[in-house]
């Protein structure tokens, strides 16, 4: 029974071969296992431009840098909102409104903001929903505080 070879650890070994790292026992049987594959292909007289196949894909362009002089800014005007309602959704409209903010900008600014974990598949809509929930349960608190405080001064 042939051992199936994930297509992972074959893009890994014809990477190592590209880089001429040493190949691991894993990588050479894939190696292998591909070499076969292209010989059943060179028996037909099929070329790699007759697969529409590309012998250097680009692969998934890197996204660009995370722009925190953009994060501070608006985590900044987030923060200066204080428990005003009316100034944080001011602010954070501004943030959703604002081109230069893409979504690695907004999980970031989410982050930063909530104190929460934010992964790279959260999407806008839910760092926004975090951002909202931050705040209510921000304002919630200080509310809560200054009764507490209040009470404590009167009693």
């Amino acid at each position: 029974m042939t051992k199936q070879i994930k297509i992972s650890t074959a893009i890994s070994a014809l990477e190592a071969v590209a880089s001429g790292r040493p190949l691991s026992d894993l990588e050479l049987a894939a190696c292998a296992s591909i070499a076969g594959k292209l010989r059943r292909f060179d028996k037909t007289g099929l070329t790699i431009s007759s697969l529409r196949l590309s012998p250097l894909s680009p692969g998934k362009k890197k996204s660009a840098a995370l722009r925190t002089d953009v994060v501070d800014q608006h985590l900044k005007s987030l923060r200066d909102a204080g428990d005003s309602r009316e100034a944080f959704i001011s602010a954070l409209d501004k943030v959703l409104s604002d081109k230069s903010v893409r979504a690695d900008e907004l999980r970031a600014l989410a982050a930063q903001f909530t104190g929460w974990k934010v992964t790279s598949k959260t999407s806008r809509k839910d760092a926004e929903r975090m951002i909202r929930q931050a705040f209510s349960r921000r304002a919630v608190n200080e509310d809560a505080y200054r009764r507490i405080e209040n009470l404590s001064r009167t009693g």
